[in-house]
């Protein structure tokens, strides 16, 4: 299907058609390739589309990629594309042939008319998978031509296009370029060979672009490619050649290496004041300390060596052994009376 939208889009936008209105596409094409007959974008999503080759009703398409074909005929020729757009198998259609499609909106019919014409180019599509080119942000980045297909001195034009195939620059051999999308003005330019260049490179940048190169001998090659946009100083080199940085690029890379640097010193010297501002609060907390310990310890001595308060803390812890010793000499001492009892009278014979 890539191979089949990609030749209709290369080849409508460079023929010139024979019937040219609002409501004509001309539809070039190689006698082996398919034909596509795309639905334009106002049509999509429309019901159904009713399809005719001059005045005959040759099928019916439906926005779900579904078909209905009358004619047994037509059968193994047609198909429908997923939006319902009309594909004709290859050496089943023929040089001017006209088709039409009705599509009725809104209680009015619209018509649509294609001129089917024989392409002379005959597109090769590349095989190899895509060329990985890669860059930094702000370099720059050149999308190459692969040697070996074809020869250089062949090669009439380059058309480039983006994954979705929106056609935006064009290259020749002597470093032309001309660009054909506004957003890209000033930020393309072309090597003397036809190479791509993107100048001061985006990480928007980055995705799947398409070469399409038109040679002197009718043929069309398409070569691939896979740009990737890192924003670190690191290009790889897994496949087909890269960007070497510049002086501005080496400029702003040592600048970048410097301002690293910087940060570093800088963390590092907070990771000082830190460690720095833990060991101070430790020494005051400890000293803090010692000094409570100081004053509690003095204020036990000075109330040891004050003699009142060690009288009265003798006294205290002095008087129950006063009463038990006063209440053992009260028991153990003999009572002997204040006189002498006076003797008993003996009388005298």
């Amino acid at each position: 299907m890539d191979r089949i939208v990609l030749i209709f889009f290369i080849l409508i936008t460079h023929g010139v058609p024979a019937e040219n209105s609002s409501n004509t596409i001309s539809i070039y094409a190689h006698e082996e390739d398919a034909v596509f007959l795309p639905l334009p974008e106002h049509l999509l999503n429309q019901t159904d589309y009713v399809w005719k080759k001059g005045k005959e009703h040759i099928a019916t398409s439906f926005r779900n990629g579904s078909i209905h074909i009358p004619d047994l005929k037509y059968r193994d020729i047609l198909n429908s594309s997923h939006d319902g757009s009309l594909i004709i198998k290859a050496q089943e259609w023929g040089n001017k042939d006209k088709y039409s499609v009705d599509v009725k909106m809104n209680d009015s019919l619209s018509t649509i008319h294609y001129f089917v014409k024989v392409q002379n180019h005959k597109f090769i599509p590349h095989a190899k998978g895509p060329i990985n080119v890669s860059a930094t942000v702000g370099g720059k980045c050149t999308l190459p031509l692969e040697d070996g297909d074809y020869e250089r001195s062949k090669i009439v034009k380059i058309d480039w296009l983006t994954k979705r195939w929106a056609y935006f620059a064009e290259t020749k051999t002597d470093g032309v370029i001309s660009i054909l999308e506004d957003i890209y003005e000033g930020k393309l330019s072309s090597s003397p060979e036809g190479c791509l260049i993107f100048n001061n490179v985006r990480k928007r940048n980055q995705g799947v672009y398409r070469a399409c190169i038109f040679l002197n001998n009718g043929k069309i090659f398409e070569q691939m490619y896979q740009v990737s946009i890192s924003d670190h100083n690191y290009i790889s080199h897994a496949k087909g050649p890269n960007v070497e940085p510049d002086f501005d690029e080496r400029t702003s890379t040592d600048s970048a290496s410097d301002s690293e640097n910087i940060i570093n010193i800088h963390l590092v010297t907070i990771s000082v004041l830190i460690g720095v501002s833990i060991f101070t609060i430790v020494l005051v907390t400890i000293y803090r300390y010692n000094i409570y310990q100081h004053k509690s310890n003095k204020g036990k001595m000075e109330t040891m060596f004050d003699p009142k308060e060690y009288n009265k803390t003798r006294t205290n812890h002095d008087t129950s052994h006063l009463e038990s010793q006063t209440h053992s000499q009260t028991h153990s001492c003999v009572t002997f009376p204040a006189t002498s009892p006076t003797p008993p009278m003996v009388p005298l014979l």
